[in-house]
């Protein structure tokens, strides 16, 4: 809406130079089904007239607003909804202006990552002296293991994943953060099922971001 406001401005210092009146809308207008969505025309006009060009969208009565130059919607369904907008003065009206109405529900914003809390969880609950150095290693090797993905005969998600248990067998036992294991071997299986699906540039990039996510989970268990 910034650039729109500067045009605005510019059209209102302008105006006394004008042979015909103006009037101006911002080219699109987002909002959400159901909601009251307003519209606002610059210009030195003082009433606007609009007109709802498409079914679908309901207008405000204009009579009962106090300033004709915000126009007051609402539109049920999704679509993009055109409106048009005019004005006049003692030299004649205006040309028309137009604006995009788009209706679209909201996208919800993803859901809290509570890897590093599952963490925390898992690691209290598992037995154990030398957890502290055990979850050490284990960031340490998902620190690293995109190394794992630059590696030839890594080609498919199954040779991945067993290069990932070879390593972590030599720096943690398999009886050792149990819990922990489990959860981040959760967050592994989101990579796929498919021991066969080939390693290629989106699945390495994938894999990536998870071992990043992991790491980073792991070491900030404890609020570090």
């Amino acid at each position: 809406m910034r650039p729109f406001r500067y045009a605005c401005a510019a059209l209102l210092l302008l105006a006394v130079q004008a042979f015909a009146i103006e009037i101006k809308l911002p080219a699109t207008v987002k909002g959400a089904p159901g909601e009251f969505v307003t519209v606002k025309a610059c210009t030195t006009g003082k009433v606007v007239k609009w007109v709802a060009l498409d079914k679908g969208v309901a207008l405000f009565p204009q009579d009962l607003l106090k300033d004709t130059k915000t126009a007051v919607l609402t539109a049920p369904e999704e679509g993009k909804y055109r409106l048009l907008a005019y004005t006049s003065d003692d030299k004649g009206p205006s040309d028309p202006a137009y604006v995009t109405v788009e209706i679209a529900k909201p996208v919800p914003p993803p859901p809290p990552d509570t890897l590093a809390e599952d963490i925390l969880a898992a690691f209290k609950a598992d037995a154990g002296t030398d957890k502290a150095a055990d979850i050490a290693s284990l960031a340490a090797l998902y620190r690293n293991a995109g190394k794992i993905l630059d590696d030839p005969a890594v080609t498919t998600l199954g040779a991945l994943q067993a290069k990932l248990q070879a390593a972590r067998r030599v720096l943690v036992p398999d009886d050792h953060l149990v819990g922990v294991r489990k959860v981040v071997n959760a967050e592994l299986a989101k990579l796929g099922t498919s021991a066969s699906a080939p390693l290629d540039d989106t699945l390495k990039a994938k894999a990536k971001a998870q071992f990043d996510r992991i790491a980073k989970a792991l070491v900030q268990k404890e609020g570090k």
